[in-house]
């Protein structure tokens, strides 16, 4: 059985990549998108996006699903984008910090 911490770092893993977030922002609507559609937006091999969809894949990021000869993708979980706007809001309050930091810093000099 995966641990619950093993399961956060295969998240965070996945998500430590330009591109798998570009994945991620260009499902953001809930559509389905095949893996055609993907690649020409990522501008990368075959290859290589099928291996960023598979690290998604096996990170319960994504889901996907076969049509025929295509296979469409979607994200499994809308919590994901929840947890990409508390980690810019983390971003934002850590510039925050720094700009006080320094001009405390710059006040006491």
């Amino acid at each position: 059985m995966t641990s619950k911490q093993d399961l956060r770092i295969n998240i965070f893993k996945a998500l430590s990549d330009k591109n798998r977030l570009k994945i991620i922002d260009l499902l953001r609507n809930g559509q389905e998108i095949c893996v055609c559609d993907i690649q020409k937006h990522l501008k990368k091999s075959q290859a290589a996006t099928s291996q960023h969809l598979k690290i998604l894949i096996d990170a319960d990021i994504l889901e996907k699903k076969k049509e025929g000869k295509k296979i469409f993708y979607k994200v499994r979980d809308f919590h994901i984008y929840k947890l990409l706007h508390e980690i810019d809001r983390i971003i934002k309050n850590i510039k925050k910090f720094k700009i006080i930091t320094n001009i405390q810093e710059e006040i006491e000099a």
